[in-house]
């Protein structure tokens, strides 16, 4: 009787956000990982795409569609990028987490990869400590604090990435996979890939126009991603005798808090250890 009176006292001695925050899933690795961060102890985040799969090619199984369904609030990419998945699914309380930042296009489609920008991962951040303060309206003191200490960090982030790439404005970053459109527009980098923004195979013309602009500029490296290991782009880098290496874009890791910060910093260390001797 006694352990369990101790018990109920101890129950009642939590946070209330440990008892009864919002419930959130985040739809990809990246937005799950600046939810991490805003919401802190007080909500309960998860993860629907699992780290180091393609979210072209995911499928929603049943259990997917019930705790997507029992979710306060699902937090969504945006620019198209989960359309598939949610279509059909009636019912459920989004955030499209880009929904203020000015979408480019590649090859007329919405390009989706805003997150590899800190300046425009920021304006997610904050979208995300919005929509969960007016879900947990006690708690917003909690998310936009936890918010603006994130973005802090991300400001040094972006400021480090800005310095650190400063020399090499106009260089070609060529990847394997159009995803650092917005990365390289940020940091004066010019973005070419053999794929567009789905990772289907390389069109011959699109090899060609690649091979021809590594050999033109000189340059040392092109760029896999952690989740592809193309065979075209590592032959491409044997044909040219350039190197291949690896960038991350934040959705293979451990999805921890400190993930998008520890990938970017690799990220940089890559770009700047493969180009740098350009």
């Amino acid at each position: 009787m006694k352990t369990l009176l101790i018990t109920i006292a101890a129950l009642f001695l939590l946070p209330l956000g440990a008892l009864a925050g919002p419930r959130v899933v985040a739809s990809v690795v990246p937005v799950y990982v600046f939810a991490l961060n805003v919401a802190g102890q007080r909500a309960e985040v998860s993860l629907l795409v699992p780290p180091g799969t393609d979210v072209h090619e995911f499928s929603l199984r049943p259990r997917d569609v019930v705790r997507l369904k029992g979710a306060d609030l699902v937090l969504l990419q945006g620019a198209g990028l989960e359309a598939h998945i949610t279509r059909g699914l009636r019912g459920l309380k989004t955030l499209d987490t880009t929904g203020e930042i000015v979408i480019i296009e590649a090859g007329g489609v919405p390009d989706p990869h805003t997150w590899l920008d800190p300046v425009l991962a920021t304006k997610q951040v904050m979208a995300i400590a919005r929509a969960l303060s007016g879900l947990d309206p006690g708690g917003e003191a909690e998310y936009m604090a936890n918010a603006r200490q994130y973005a802090a960090r991300l400001a040094a982030l972006h400021a480090r990435l800005g310095s650190r790439l400063s020399g090499l404005s106009g260089t070609f970053l060529v990847t394997y996979h159009e995803s650092f459109n917005y990365f390289a527009r940020r940091y004066g980098l010019k973005p070419l890939s053999l794929t567009g923004l789905r990772a289907e195979t390389p069109l011959p013309a699109r090899l060609r126009q690649v091979y021809d602009i590594v050999s033109r500029e000189g340059l040392a490296a092109v760029f896999r991603e952690e989740q592809f290991q193309p065979d075209v782009l590592s032959r491409l880098a044997s044909d040219l005798g350039v190197k291949a290496c690896a960038l991350d874009s934040v959705m293979s890791g451990q999805p921890d808090s400190g993930y998008y910060e520890r990938a970017m910093n690799k990220n940089l260390e890559s770009i700047t250890r493969c180009l740098g001797n350009k």
